[in-house]
């Protein structure tokens, strides 16, 4: 792994880190609001809008839409299951629709229901992290999740750098293999004990939140590849070149934007938040 990958991930984990724990919720929305708007940025360029004036329209109409969504959140419990409902409902659409994938297609002009998607997306994420971390519990469950994230990545990497053979998407990700999907999921398992053992008060609770952790990290690879997916339709290696050996903002958070709405979506119907 390049030391500057290495050296940028250290970084991002310690600041990340620091200020979910120790921030209040208002401080932790802006410090996660802050890659929220690069992200939307970059994702104009995945949209097709590399003009400056309309990446500062889209980013902009993202920073209002999240402004309204924060106080909602902050307003109604019915509102926040909602979307994380028809958010999850979302990604398995998309899950279904990469399986069934023979061929890219180019795109050459601009997509503004994409970009309207990449608001969707990154609004969804946002908040359903801030929600989270407003809750009993909150700053470490988010934690938990971001370190769930990372250690699937991580897992994932390892194996299928010592183990990897047969390609899993070669379509969309031509370095991803079986072993490190494998990897990626038992690393994500373990992890869950954690979990289990925390808040799970039976064996029914203890298998319910080690499930949760294994579909979290499987949403995870969902949201890799689908961004993966627009890079590919646009010809393009990385999001951007912001994180020195990590490529752009999306690149980091691409795995997150799908598993953040189904791990709060979980802790909700298992009556954790």
């Amino acid at each position: 792994m390049p030391i500057k990958r290495i050296i940028t991930a250290i970084i991002l984990i310690a600041i990340i880190a620091n200020g979910v724990l120790f921030l209040s919720t208002n401080w932790v929305a802006i410090l996660l609001g802050i890659p929220m708007l690069f992200g939307i940025v970059e994702w104009s360029v995945l949209s097709g809008f590399n003009h400056i004036a309309a990446k500062i329209f889209i980013a902009s109409t993202c920073a209002i839409s999240a402004l309204i969504w924060y106080w909602l959140v902050h307003h109604t419990h019915e509102y926040i299951l909602t979307i994380l409902i028809l958010t999850s409902v979302w990604w398995l659409i998309i899950s279904w629709y990469i399986t069934r994938i023979h061929n890219i297609t180019t795109r050459n002009q601009a997509s503004t229901s994409l970009a309207i998607t990449g608001i969707f997306i990154l609004l969804t994420t946002w908040g359903s992290l801030i929600w989270l971390h407003s809750q009993p519990h909150g700053p470490m469950l988010l934690l938990y999740l971001l370190i769930l994230i990372w250690i699937t990545d991580s897992s994932a990497y390892f194996t299928g750098s010592n183990w990897g053979q047969i390609k899993f998407v070669p379509l969309l990700s031509p370095n991803k293999t079986v072993a490190g999907v494998y990897g990626g999921l038992a690393g994500a398992i373990i992890w869950g004990i954690l979990l289990a053992i925390l808040f799970g008060t039976g064996i029914w609770y203890k298998l319910s939140f080690l499930a949760l952790s294994l579909l979290t990290a499987l949403a995870s690879i969902v949201g890799d590849l689908y961004e993966s997916l627009l890079k590919r339709e646009r010809n393009l290696k990385d999001s951007g070149d912001l994180l020195p050996g990590h490529g752009g903002i999306l690149d980091r958070i691409d795995s997150l934007t799908a598993a953040a709405p189904i791990f709060v979506l979980g802790l909700i119907l298992l009556g954790v938040v």
